[in-house]
């Protein structure tokens, strides 16, 4: 049999009425009393006018299967009915299908991992699907491209279940060529789920001028660079769910109802504000939590708070470890210190710290790690849980040996242990403390870029500052100058608010990369 060969004529019609009676006979047993037709008109012609109307009774069964697909199209969904808030993204999507379009459309989903987006595709193409003369589902691209022999898998999929046959080919580039002659002429619906890179796309044929007219071909991704580049000018940015959507959500995960027990009713509310709308975090501590006791609720969302749950860590790094090292450097320093401020400031201390960072930051954006508000760089609370949970684990159980410190305690802990590894502090309690703090501790922290101490009492300041020093702001420091032997060579914002500084250095410094807002 020749590449990709069909069927004989003959054997292909009654291939197809095969095919297509058997799907009006499972829909007619799984759907009792719903359908708009009669049982009886399906039965079998004598064997003469079988012979004589084949073709008749492959079209008419085909389009009775069409209608009865039409009508059942929303009561047969793949996934779970309790979809909370999907009604307001369909119906945004459903503006961006333009059904009555007749030209070739290339939608593109983005959004940070556990935002929903391969939920929202898998309900569009369930309700929409009858509407096409084939449709596939790709699912896990990224996943299953990454897998030995994962692109032949894709191929055969696609190939199979939109033109009911099978390559025998077992070049990629010979199937490619397969596809888009097969398709060509065909209306298609081809969803293709977590797409990361543009060249699964082209070995998959989902290219401008491969398919039929009409045709919808919607892409999910984590990289919104991604979609631009490959052209989708139609793009849906996958939003959280707001507080009400959120709480009906947990609620039904957590006690199989749309609101939760009186009792555990605040609790809920909490793990609703620390999800922060991410369906992902909903579900999984919703379903953790079913059925246990008020205390180890309490106990549970204590925990999550110093050590988030692995489920949802594990999701949401996928996008990390996609990055460029430099990128995880800009990353870990957003989340674990620079997070909330400008834009432009951000950039500048990124920068003297050989980051790149225009660039890094752009990357961030498009596969939605962070975000720029009113010109402010803001992520998602879970993905700085991340971000600190990445620093963590760098050395569990010796604060000392990780390259960024973001709580009292872990510093505490760090003075006393080796500290050469620490590349940032930050320190901001909400009231003044006093702290018994070892300060010739920072004479061994020679990376250290970034450091911000705020209400932290302390009788001394340290002997040594590193050279290594982007950014200083040390509310109320105790001593009346730097150290001597600090240079400031590198040093671009200084801040020593209500301090006893008397005179920061002796004669005269060179700073060249020093801003002019530098307040003492």
């Amino acid at each position: 049999m020749q590449e990709g060969a069909r069927l004989p004529a003959v054997q292909c019609a009654s291939y197809s009425t095969c095919i297509e009676s058997n799907l009006l006979h499972n829909l007619i047993r799984k759907n009792p009393g719903r359908l708009p037709v009669r049982v009886s008109a399906l039965k079998k012609p004598d064997k003469k006018q079988r012979v004589k109307d084949r073709g008749d009774e492959s079209q008419s069964i085909k389009k009775i299967v069409e209608y009865i697909q039409c009508k059942l199209s929303f009561t047969l969904p793949t996934i779970s009915k309790n979809l909370v808030g999907i009604d307001s993204r369909l119906k945004v999507l459903n503006e961006y299908i333009d059904e009555q379009a007749n030209d070739t459309l290339f939608i593109g989903i983005c959004g940070m991992g556990g935002m929903g987006k391969t939920t929202v595709a898998r309900v569009l193409y369930d309700r929409i699907r009858w509407q096409f003369g084939g449709s596939c589902f790709l699912a896990n691209v990224r996943e299953v491209f990454a897998e030995k022999d994962g692109l032949c898998r894709l191929q055969e999929q696609l190939l199979s279940e939109i033109s009911m046959e099978l390559p025998t080919a077992r070049d990629s580039s010979r199937r490619i060529d397969l596809i888009k002659r097969r398709l060509r002429l065909k209306k298609v619906l081809l969803i293709l789920d977590d797409v990361d890179d543009e060249e699964q796309l082209q070995m998959l044929a989902a290219e401008h001028g491969t398919f039929g007219p009409g045709s919808r071909i919607i892409i999910t991704s984590r990289n919104k660079h991604v979609l631009d580049s490959h052209g989708v000018t139609r793009i849906y940015e996958a939003e959280k769910l707001n507080d009400k959507d959120a709480l009906i959500l947990f609620s039904w995960k957590a006690f199989k109802r749309d609101q939760p027990a009186e009792d555990l009713s605040e609790l809920s509310k909490q793990v609703v504000g620390y999800a922060n709308g991410l369906p992902l975090a909903l579900e999984v501590i919703g379903s953790f939590l079913h059925k246990r006791g008020l205390r180890e609720w309490k106990s549970a969302i204590d925990r999550m708070n110093d050590i988030p749950d692995r489920k949802i860590i594990d999701v949401l790094r996928i996008s990390f470890d996609g990055l460029h090292e430099l990128e995880k450097k800009i990353f870990l320093d957003i989340a674990c210190f620079l997070k909330g401020m400008k834009k432009d400031r951000i950039t500048r201390l990124l920068d003297s710290c050989g980051f790149h960072a225009d660039i890094g930051m752009q990357a961030l954006i498009e596969k939605s790690l962070i975000r720029v508000s009113r010109d402010e760089i803001r992520m998602h609370n879970l993905l700085q849980k991340m971000g600190e949970e990445i620093v963590r684990c760098e050395s569990p159980e010796e604060p000392g040996r990780r390259s960024r410190l973001c709580t009292y305690k872990d510093v505490c802990d760090a003075l006393k242990d080796s500290t050469g590894k620490i590349e940032s502090i930050f320190v901001d309690l909400p009231k003044a403390k006093e702290a018994p703090w070892n300060m010739t501790a920072f004479s061994k922290m020679t990376k250290l870029r970034l450091l911000k101490i705020h209400n932290v009492d302390l009788s001394e300041g340290p002997e040594y500052l590193s050279n290594e020093l982007r950014f200083l702001e040390w509310h109320a420091y105790p001593s009346k100058s730097l150290p001597a032997c600090y240079r400031l060579d590198e040093l671009v914002e200084l801040y020593m608010s209500c301090s006893s500084i008397e005179q920061l250095w002796c004669g005269c410094k060179y700073i060249p990369e020093l801003v002019a807002n530098t307040t003492l």
